[in-house]
Formats: C-alpha cells, sequence, structure tokens
C-alpha cells in the first residue's frame, strides 16, 4: 500500500477545562467532522477520526491533518488536543495520547512495527533454539 491508500486512525484526545459548557464536546465532534466525516465518539473527552479518505481530499500527510485539529479546536473553542496516529484502532494508541495528555498539545506517530509490538532485531533475526 502507497502511503496515501495505507489506513491511518487518528485518535484526539480533548483538554476540556473543568468549567466547560455542557455541548462543548458536541462542537468539538462536529469541528472534527468537518475534516472527515468518520468521527467515533470517545466520550467524555476524545474520539477517533479515520483519516484514510481525508489524507487524499485535503493532500495532506496524517501529521499536517492532527496539526489542522489541534490549530481549529483551539482558535475556535481554546481547547488544546493531543494527537496519536495509528493504522488502526488500539488501545496502545489511545494510551500514548493519554499518557502524552501532561503535555497537551503534542502528536505521536506508531509505526506498522510498533503497533505489532516487535523488536527491529525480532524481525530480523529470529532467536535461537
Amino acid at each position: 500500500m502507497t502511503a496515501m491508500n495505507e489506513r491511518r486512525i487518528l485518535h484526539a484526545h480533548f483538554h476540556m477545562p473543568h468549567d466547560a459548557h455542557p455541548d462543548l464536546y458536541e462542537q468539538l465532534l462536529a469541528l472534527a467532522e468537518g475534516i472527515t466525516p468518520r468521527v467515533q465518539a470517545i466520550p467524555p473527552d476524545a474520539a477517533h477520526l479515520d483519516i484514510t479518505g481525508a489524507l487524499r481530499y485535503w493532500g495532506r500527510s496524517p501529521e499536517q491533518l492532527a496539526a489542522l485539529l489541534r490549530l481549529r479546536t483551539m482558535a475556535l473553542h481554546g481547547v488544546q488536543t493531543t494527537c496519536a496516529i495509528a493504522p488502526n484502532r488500539n488501545r496502545r494508541v489511545r494510551q500514548i495520547s493519554e499518557d502524552s495528555a501532561r503535555e497537551p498539545g503534542g502528536t505521536s506517530v506508531l509505526s506498522r512495527r510498533v503497533r505489532l509490538g516487535f523488536d527491529e532485531a525480532e524481525t530480523r533475526y529470529p532467536p535461537p533454539d
């Protein structure tokens, strides 16, 4: 698969203010749907965006779409967003996004090797019997 056809999921963690309006989360999801219609809400403060088709539509890289989402959430609602990008929806993506929540506003990118959990040495040299 080429880079534009490879499946990409963007996990967005919204750093909601403590005194946030109850409708703010819905407004952030609507904002995410302006980038891709394939948004899965993960209440109370996160979402998965399937950006596979949006990459071609926008003509941008996954990192650039994450930057666009972060910019829009901050500019329109004053909410910092942390993003993680991976080939699928898995707990590890969400965990990385939540771990980096201590420093809002960043983006982490997981490669296929990290997603599968293999060490590079293990993939090149099988362990001895």
